[in-house]
């Protein structure tokens, strides 16, 4: 719809009645969802069913028309909930919604657009995307969850836009070390990189290193489930969220704001390479390779503390693509400055601190990036 004329979208029916110039309501390309209109009496209505009450196991049937053939039925099994595919955001901004329900019902190139329905009868998801090697399907298809759809076709309707509500935060889903890293004893919640500067994150108290467990109370275990949850909600909607920091629980509430009054709450993506250290810094003489974690690292000298404006820390000088800190990923030009709460001047520093931990457990490295945004990289400690 993105290229559509307002005036010129013919629409077909399964009665093959055809409308021209079908009218453009409005788009959000952060859904891949658009809203058209047709002036026409005695339309079927379908029934709307609950996403939130599909369940893994349940059987689906796809509607759609697959390869020019007009009104097929699939039959399948909801074998995941929550899927992010990273096919929305083209840009790469972390605003996409991706949350898919994801089946084995057959869909094909023509099934966009149709309906996911339960036994019931009632529409649960609109079909989207398959995961394909050949662009047709090979067995894993993806819907947009009905709720999701519902209020974002209702917003466009009466607003002309989707309007979500945001924390201003950008985040990570928690894995294993980044779990042991931070004292949890299995892997849960969000981890937060940064608190967007004017955010209704930063006004409620929240800080880069929280770990966000819950949302009013309902647990979220992945970024992308985080932000279907507060993009369900309004700016000006209050939510409770239940933060892991320094070791105990605490609870926040946060008035969210929309798009307008500030940045964006985005998810966190892999960062690209920044760009390498300059010859001069390469030949520092102070280089040390930590071949366990496949880096190599070097001192600070007072050019490059002016450039990155710190007062302490060791330059990540190149990384192995195939080790632990690429993994984990760090980068050329990366500043490490802390090892826990343990703050980091030389390359003999970050060694010592190493050496006292114990192979297998897991610290967390504050990072100040080329462009001075900070995050939090979480790396085990390899054996010795």
């Amino acid at each position: 719809m993105e290229n559509a004329s307002k005036g010129g979208i013919d629409v077909t029916l399964s009665d093959n009645r055809v409308f021209r110039k079908a009218k453009l309501i409005g788009t959000d390309k952060y859904t891949d969802l658009a809203v058209i209109k047709i002036d026409a009496k005695d339309l079927p209505v379908p029934r709307l069913g609950n996403s939130d009450d599909v369940e893994v196991g349940h059987i689906v049937l796809a509607f759609g028309n697959p390869l020019n053939l007009a009104s097929t039925m699939t039959e399948g099994i909801v074998s995941a909930l929550g899927r992010q595919l990273n096919i929305i955001d083209a840009g790469s901004t972390g605003l996409a919604i991706e949350d898919f329900i994801q089946t084995d019902a057959a869909i094909n190139p023509g099934n966009s657009g149709g309906a996911l329905v339960n036994i019931s009868g009632e529409v649960i998801g609109i079909n989207a995307a398959i995961a394909t090697t050949n662009a047709r399907y090979q067995g894993y298809s993806f819907a947009i969850p009905m709720n999701l759809a519902r209020r974002v076709a209702s917003d466009i309707i009466k607003y002309g836009k989707y309007r979500r509500g945001y924390i201003g935060v950008e985040i990570n889903t928690v894995d294993a070390t980044m779990a042991k890293a931070n004292g949890l004893d299995k892997p849960m919640g969000v981890f937060v990189q940064r608190v967007t500067s004017g955010g209704a994150g930063e006004a409620a108290g929240l800080k880069a290193g929280d770990i966000i467990l819950s949302v009013d109370g309902k647990e979220v275990s992945t970024s992308n489930q985080l932000q279907t949850m507060i993009a369900s909600k309004y700016p000006g909607d209050v939510v409770t969220l239940k933060l892991f920091r320094d070791g105990r629980t605490m609870e926040k509430k946060v008035t969210l704001k929309g798009r307008d009054t500030e940045n964006e709450l985005v998810s966190g993506q892999e960062e690209g390479d920044e760009e390498s250290p300059s010859e001069e810094e390469s030949a520092s003489p102070k280089s040390v390779q930590i071949e366990s974690l496949g880096m190599t690292i070097r001192n600070l000298d007072e050019k490059t503390k002016e450039k990155y404006d710190v007062q302490n820390g060791i330059l990540v000088q190149s990384v192995d693509p195939f080790g632990e800190a690429s993994s984990r990923n760090l980068r050329p030009s990366d500043v490490i400055m802390s090892v826990g709460d343990q703050a980091v001047s030389s390359t003999a520093d970050f060694e010592r601190i190493l050496k006292r931990k114990k192979a297998g457990d897991a610290v967390l490295l504050r990072v100040k990036q080329a462009d001075k945004a900070m995050k939090f990289v979480a790396i085990e400690v390899p054996g010795k």
